[in-house]
């Protein structure tokens, strides 16, 4: 759902992803993340291939509601 392809193509000069996946896509066509100080830390900038955007007083919040559609079990995990 995230159509890199399209973004690898640079329709715009500066593009920018949000907090849609907790870390760096490692995509040179990406310039900047948008994300909080608990999911990407300034400590490790230098890892991410975008340049780090931080929202002031806010956690990237997780949908806890959503069910898994099938039991893990750690047999079958190896």
């Amino acid at each position: 759902g995230a159509r890199n392809e399209i973004f690898a193509m640079k329709p715009a000069p500066i593009q920018v992803s949000y907090m849609g996946f907790p870390g760096t896509t490692g995509a040179t066509y990406i310039d900047y993340l948008v994300t909080d100080e608990f999911v990407s830390p300034l400590q490790y900038a230098h890892i991410y291939s975008e340049k780090i955007v931080h929202l002031p007083h806010c956690y990237f919040v997780n949908d806890y509601k959503q069910v898994c559609f099938y039991e893990l079990v750690m047999e079958k995990l190896g």
